[in-house]
């Protein structure tokens, strides 16, 4: 018993410290698909190979997941419960600050891989509110968004929570890679086709940079292309100032929104 705390309390922190690290390595992984929950042994009969190897990413992604949620956040979270329990000590407060912080980012990549909407709250407040989250994540101090998406915005199922999951994604690549200080992002969804844009201003890509270099916009540019529709980035020039945008052109489909809601309930 060191100041009154376990003696071998640090060894426990520092084993969730880098469990915690090991996240970003296991959301690699996660391909941010909704995929039917059909039968193994169907998808092979009906030689549907790329089905099963969707099955089989998915599968993968849900294990890392579950893992991600069970043992590294609870990990967490009982840590924090022992640290707040644990006599005044020199390292307490900057312990709990870490814990803290690693708790919300976790709690922040699952919800981002499978997002849970609250069907009381419109899409338009849903999505402004993940964007004043990211900013408060990554402590923006520099980057002004306008945000405009109809009041009554509304979309079903994939859709809703694909858009989630597209801004969730382009608003963290601006924060961490951002060059500019002035963004418009807008939505909309006109006869039955959603359209996105992202639009850094001051922005622009470096040397060897691109969307193929990027995990996460490889990730959206795979899923687009699965849901049928199109994604795509852009470097241009508007007057004496550069800009470097991104656009999703999204059909909706019924089949999809009809999968996704026998999915959802099984």
């Amino acid at each position: 018993m060191v100041n009154g705390f376990p003696s071998n309390f640090f060894q426990l922190f520092f084993l969730a410290f880098y469990l915690s690290a090991f996240f970003v390595m296991i959301s690699s992984y996660f391909n941010y698909q909704d995929l039917s929950h059909q039968d193994i042994d169907s998808l092979l009969d009906k030689s549907k190979e790329n089905l099963l190897l969707d099955k089989y990413a998915q599968l993968y992604a849900e294990k890392n997941t579950r893992f991600l949620h069970d043992m590294i956040l609870q990990d967490n979270i009982l840590l924090q419960k022992l640290v707040q329990r644990a006599q005044p000590f020199e390292e307490k407060e900057q312990i709990l600050a870490i814990l803290s912080s690693n708790i919300k980012k976790i709690r922040q990549e699952l919800n981002a891989y499978d997002p849970i909407l609250n069907p009381r709250e419109s899409l338009n407040n849903t999505y402004y509110q993940l964007i004043k989250d990211l900013e408060d994540k990554y402590q923006n101090q520099g980057i002004l968004i306008d945000f405009t998406c109809p009041d009554d915005f509304l979309l079903p199922g994939p859709y809703d929570r694909f858009i989630y999951k597209v801004l969730y994604e382009l608003v963290s690549n601006l924060f961490k890679h951002g060059k500019g200080s002035y963004t418009e992002i807008h939505l909309e969804e006109k006869q039955e086709q959603i359209f996105l844009s992202m639009v850094n201003y001051g922005d622009y890509l470096d040397k060897n940079s691109g969307p193929n270099t990027s995990t996460g916009l490889n990730l959206l540019t795979f899923e687009t292309k699965r849901l049928g529709g199109h994604f795509s980035m852009k470097e241009g020039q508007n007057q004496e100032e550069g800009y470097l945008a991104f656009y999703l052109d999204l059909p909706i489909k019924k089949e999809r929104i009809y999968e996704d809601y026998v999915n959802r309930r099984s």
